[in-house]
């Protein structure tokens, strides 16, 4: 009798989410109900200077956008488009990073739903298979709590943006390859090309879509080993020639070009970044299981050695669940294209390409989808095989609960930066950007007591983070320098500088300490002091294009406008994409114009 009841209850439910409007609807349901209450989520980060203070994007302009943003042009704009319509009104941007969490949802579930249309799978996909397996796929990807900075920390939409470009161009490769008509083909093989664009101009980790292609093309359309050859050479030498002629463009010699352009910092070698790219994907894992103690601020050392225990052994796991997928690869199909799914997706953040920051949560918003298919697979994998019992029913329910309870939660804390920032804190006590970013959040509340009770217990944990170069530091440093100043410490905010051990960095250190004195003494109005400063930091490091920046700044006060014009265009031909020097230049502009004496 039990048995026939829990058999009822399946029958139900596959009755009920027979219909795709219902599962879509249940989808858009749990995401609002997940996101609703993020609405009024502050700035935070990243988001004050690409968002809040950047001129660029306060008007619709397409050849100023890709002056300064053209990798990223496509998100860029959209910031655009926002600004257009509703200011710097919080709900706008997060109503629309909802919307592209939403729609990239959706394209999870028709791509999943298409993998079953395929010929490797087509003749196995049953009742229960098309029913469950997108709707289970896109279920977690919507609701699973690693999605969360993707969608609430407004400037990352850039991920979730390029991952509804890169899933759509998934999903007309997929169409493109199951038409059975011409017609058909046109328009999804023209499809594909925009949506691949779209994506290639979002975020720079669109680039392994040819990758995925064949991989598509490898486990689910069996072809001949000639054709995967023939596509993988075809696909290194369109890579080869795109290096090619940008180094001719750029009159680069060809192998520094690439050297230049496949490294965010020079903090670090290859080799480094790899290694503690092993831990990191074997953490992102983990919180993908067991999604607790997520936070914003990852702190990872630098190994000794590649061999490291902490290092070799995650590496050993890596490489053992990607062999294991291609062993298997025609048993399990969609397993095996969801773990290299994974890596694939990760092949730009997590491998080669040193990047100063070593992980953050957004990263995995798009490759967890390799992740959700692979749990879809096996749930339906098990349906497959017998009727659900009234407890694996009751489980699948908690779980849902569970991360919908966790990705509400994990919002609502989102919404209170004092809040959030303490939870950083009690996540990773012993990360100076931590302790530095609740002091700022309780400085910009207010709060300068409490702001500088936390900017003296970071101070024990300041030398690492220094050593690494992490420019967390000067921006710590000046605002609980301003901190101190508003409060009435102004020879506390001096005292505190000389206190740090510049002597044992590196002239690229020194530089922003000394950067960093002068902005204490501009915020103190001694200008003349910070003048000084900004000029030894300059001078301690030619490259350090920040101090230039500041003296810039500092010009304008000091009525220098056309010294100050001139620093700005120093700061511009050294880095053409800053964002001061184009939002400078364009003030002093008509200043000047009006009134050259000046």
């Amino acid at each position: 009798m039990g048995n026939t009841k829990t058999q009822s209850t399946a029958n139900t439910l596959s009755a009920l989410f027979a219909r795709k409007t219902v599962q879509y609807l249940v989808l858009l349901a749990l995401i609002l109900l997940c996101y609703g209450h993020t609405l009024d989520v502050p700035f935070y980060l990243d988001d004050n200077y690409s968002l809040r203070g950047n001129e660029a994007i306060q008007q619709v302009d397409l050849g100023a956008l890709w002056k300064l943003y053209a990798a990223r042009i496509v998100g860029y704009l959209t910031f655009a488009l926002d600004y257009a319509v509703h200011g710097y009104t919080l709900a706008g941007y997060h109503l629309v990073n909802i919307l592209i969490h939403v729609l990239a949802t959706f394209m999870a579930y028709q791509v999943a739903l298409a993998l079953l249309k395929t010929p490797r799978l087509e003749s196995m996909a049953n009742e229960q298979a098309i029913l469950w397996l997108p709707l289970i796929t896109a279920l977690i990807f919507a609701i699973h709590p690693l999605q969360i900075q993707a969608v609430t920390y407004i400037v990352q939409r850039l991920a979730s943006l390029v991952a509804l470009f890169y899933l759509s161009s998934m999903y007309c490769y997929l169409q493109f390859r199951l038409s059975k008509t011409p017609e058909k083909k046109i328009i999804f093989g023209f499809l594909l090309i925009i949506s691949g664009c779209l994506a290639l101009f979002t975020k720079q980790n669109a680039v392994t879509i040819p990758l995925v292609f064949l991989l598509l093309e490898w486990i689910f359309f069996n072809p001949q080993k000639k054709l995967i050859i023939a596509g993988a050479i075809c696909s290194s030498i369109s890579l080869l020639g795109a290096y090619l002629l940008l180094s001719i463009v750029l009159n680069q010699e060809l192998f520094a070009f690439i050297s230049e352009r496949t490294r965010e910092t020079v903090l670090l070698n290859r080799i480094e970044y790899l290694s503690v790219q092993m831990y990191v994907l074997w953490n992102y894992i983990q919180k993908f299981l067991l999604p607790v103690n997520l936070a914003l601020i990852y702190e990872y050392a630098v190994p000794e050695s590649f061999f490291s225990p902490g290092i070799f052994f995650p590496a050993v796991f890596h490489a053992g669940l990607i062999l294991a997928a291609v062993l298997n690869r025609k048993a399990f199909p969609l397993a095996a294209f969801g773990i290299l799914f994974y890596y694939t997706a990760h092949l730009v953040e997590s491998s080669i390409i040193p990047i100063r920051d070593f992980a953050f949560d957004h990263r995995t918003y798009l490759p967890n989808f390799g992740l959700c298919l692979l749990v879809g697979s096996l749930v339906v994998a098990y349906l497959s095989r017998k009727p659900p019992t009234k407890a694996v029913l009751l489980l699948v329910c908690l779980v849902v609960l569970l991360l919908v309870a966790l990705t509400w939660s994990r919002n609502q804390l989102w919404r209170d930066p004092i809040a959030f920032f303490q939870n950083e804190l009690a996540i990773n006590n012993d990360s100076f950007r931590s302790y530095c970013l609740l002091g700022e959040a309780y400085y910009s509340a207010g709060q300068l007591p409490e702001a500088i009770s936390i900017f003296e217990r970071a101070q024990p944990y300041v030398d690492n983070l220094v050593n690494r170069g992490n420019n967390t530091f000067e921006s710590c440093y000046s605002i609980y320098a301003a901190t101190l100043k508003e409060a009435g410490y102004l020879d506390e905010a001096r005292e505190l500088i000389s206190r740090i051990p510049v002597t044992t960095f590196s002239p690229q250190m020194q530089s922003v300490v000394t950067m960093t004195l002068g902005n204490v003494e501009a915020l103190s109005g001694n200008f003349s002091e910070a003048e000084a400063h900004f000029n030894r930091a300059r001078t301690l490091d030619p490259d350090n294009i920040h101090a230039v920046s500041n003296l810039a700044k500092l010009k304008i006060l000091m009525e220098e406008l056309q010294q100050s014009y001139e620093l700005f265009i120093q700061v511009q031909q050294a880095d053409p994409g800053n964002v001061d020097a184009a939002i400078g230049l364009e003030y002093l502009s008509p200043l000047l114009r009006d009134n050259p004496q000046q």
